[in-house]
């Protein structure tokens, strides 16, 4: 009898000590850069800078190789910071994974109802370690078919500074003032977003 309230006492106390350590971590504070926490409501748009994926210049020239008598063709990078994605309309920036099917889901959506998105701008930000899978997102999703939709991959640890780590993708909106207003996280309705579309 003595061993089996010894036994639950332990299984007890171990039950509390696992829930106590559980409940410190969910009251850890959030990495904070630059004195801000960029997750909050209200909190500014954290420094951008947005690499499009190298692409052929419509000028480009081809041009020999002193070394060897193969061709190459120029390639430009663009880049976009918060200068280039100003306007007077929200700024909807999705952070997303281009091998993660949920991902794929929410594009093909917005993509359905672009045309909800007149004045605001939709960017579409990976991690810079998924440069090497970004290509075949962008043919598979046809992406380039939608000169509105913004793509590439950041540089300037957006993603560190506002990602809840809950579900991809997750969705910020900014107002026109570049303050956050609202965030998702999973796969987003497009209902959910209309009402921040302009």
């Amino acid at each position: 009898m003595f061993k089996k309230i010894s036994i639950i006492v332990l299984i007890a106390i171990g039950c509390l000590a696992y829930g106590q350590q559980k409940a410190d971590v969910k009251k850890a504070p959030r990495k904070i850069k630059d004195g801000i926490d960029y997750s909050l409501i209200g909190a500014p748009l954290p420094p951008v800078r947005l690499v499009t994926l190298d692409t052929l210049s419509p000028d480009a020239r081809l041009r020999s190789n002193t070394n060897n008598d193969t061709l190459h063709r120029q390639h430009i990078t663009k880049e976009y910071s918060e200068l280039e994605l100003k306007n007077k309309a929200n700024l909807f920036v999705m952070i997303f994974n281009p091998v993660c099917s949920h991902c794929e889901d929410e594009t093909e959506l917005l993509e359905k109802n672009i045309t909800m998105f007149k004045r605001s701008k939709l960017v579409l930000m990976a991690n810079a370690s998924m440069k090497t899978y970004l290509g075949d997102f962008i043919k598979f999703m046809k992406v380039k078919d939608y000169p509105s939709i913004i793509i590439g991959l950041d540089s300037s640890g957006f993603i560190d500074r506002t990602f809840l780590f809950n579900a991809l993708p997750q969705i910020n909106i900014y107002d026109k003032h570049r303050k956050l207003i609202k965030t998702f996280s999973g796969e987003i309705p497009i209902d959910s977003l209309k009402m921040y579309a302009k």
